[in-house]
């Protein structure tokens, strides 16, 4: 006897569009992380390259030379996250519940990062000369909060979209009736 599953809901345009956006970015900033983790280790095997004069490092704040320090692991977690990034996104295309909701932890973990970046923007403002901070400041501000604002929105967006009814209707629940 033949049996086919039929699934309760149809597939939409914007789980469609959402997956292969992920799958795509996911792959691209894979091979731009790769890349930059190339052309950094490139530089550190050139002992005499300095990235920063330690004079300019000390008025930066704490948080970018412990970047700079450890780029290696930072690109290495970038490369990381962007891997998952399209794993997810490849989940979500072949309508697997498990890309959905390893989408739905990288959407929220992108707000909370967006919320903690957007306030290391701001408390970076500080450390602009008082002529270029009167002047670049508001803006600064602005798409600071603009960028923060529209991450949370979207993503928080995306997040209550993928967790409707419909949308997960989508999805197959287990492996076993995926294949």
């Amino acid at each position: 006897m033949n049996s086919t599953t039929i699934q309760p809901y149809p597939r939409t345009t914007l789980v469609s569009i959402f997956g292969w956006v992920m799958l795509v970015v996911g792959i691209l900033m894979t091979l731009v992380f790769i890349l930059n983790l190339v052309l950094f280790s490139l530089v550190i095997k050139n002992e005499s390259a300095e990235l920063l004069p330690a004079e300019e490092l000390a008025e930066l704040p704490a948080f970018i030379p412990w970047v700079m320090e450890h780029m290696g692991l930072v690109l290495g977690v970038m490369i990381i996250l962007s891997l998952v990034g399209a794993v997810a996104g490849f989940g979500i295309v072949k309508r697997h519940d498990w890309g959905r909701r390893l989408s739905i932890i990288l959407l929220a973990a992108s707000i909370v990062w967006a919320l903690v970046g957007g306030a290391m923007g701001m408390k970076g403002l500080g450390n602009l000369p008082e002529y270029e901070g009167e002047i670049m400041g508001p803006v600064i501000i602005a798409i600071n909060i603009g960028s923060v604002l529209l991450t949370v929105v979207l993503h928080g967006w995306l997040i209550w979209k993928l967790r409707t009814r419909e949308i997960r209707g989508e999805f197959v629940e287990s492996l076993s009736e995926s294949f």
